[in-house]
């Protein structure tokens, strides 16, 4: 014999519903035996990471050119050795937000090499004056290659970066790449007017 149930009434329903849209959805639900629905209940934020996982992540972020463009990311830093100004206000533009040091000739190079560290190495081969009075003769010492060479004799220098040797001497180049790869270093030849796909590629930039 089925017992007859009384009708709900308009005000019962209101109070339902406003019971129900009071209380936001979470993942912790509540049967109603009374109603037939589910209340729900707002779960605790989840507590913020460390900084020192953050830190942490950041960093490997950064290594692997991941979430670059986003603000705040922690700025880069660039070594450039390259003779050409405009080249100089190119890379400025790239990297702009990062930190970028320029050398003109290999001692400077030398010089900031020694007393920093970078997360990339871009070097050009050919420097003035080798360019205009040294063509077709050995001139190791006043090129980029003299760099190649002191960072392949010294890996505990910039060991970590990323070397890209940009100029347009392939033959240059390749002499500079074989001889940071014989070193154990992360090295490429890259020619300039490929250089802005490498970057975007390494560093999102």
């Amino acid at each position: 014999m089925c017992r007859a149930t009384r009708p709900w009434s308009s005000d019962s329903i209101a109070a339902t519903a406003a019971a129900v849209l009071y209380f936001p959805v979470s993942s912790a639900t509540f049967p109603s035996e009374k109603i037939g629905v589910f209340w729900s209940r707002a779960a605790p934020p989840a507590p913020p990471a460390p900084p020192h996982v953050m830190g942490v992540w950041q960093d490997i972020q950064r290594k692997l050119g991941l979430g670059a463009a986003r603000p705040g990311r922690v700025p880069l830093r660039v070594f450039l050795l390259d003779d050409d100004t405009l080249r100089h206000d190119w890379f400025a533009r790239r990297f702009a937000g990062d930190l970028l040091d320029v050398a003109e000739e290999p001692t400077h190079a030398i010089e900031l090499l020694s007393a920093n560290t970078y997360d990339a190495v871009f070097l050009d081969h050919d420097l003035l004056p080798h360019h205009y009075r040294h063509q077709g003769e050995p001139d190791d010492e006043h090129t980029g290659y003299a760099v190649a060479a002191w960072l392949a004799a010294n890996p505990g220098a910039q060991g970590a970066a990323i070397v890209i040797a940009h100029t347009r001497n392939a033959d240059g180049a390749m002499r500079m790449v074989e001889r940071l790869r014989g070193s154990g270093r992360h090295a490429e030849y890259v020619p300039f007017p490929l250089l802005s796909q490498t970057i975007k590629k390494y560093w999102q930039r």
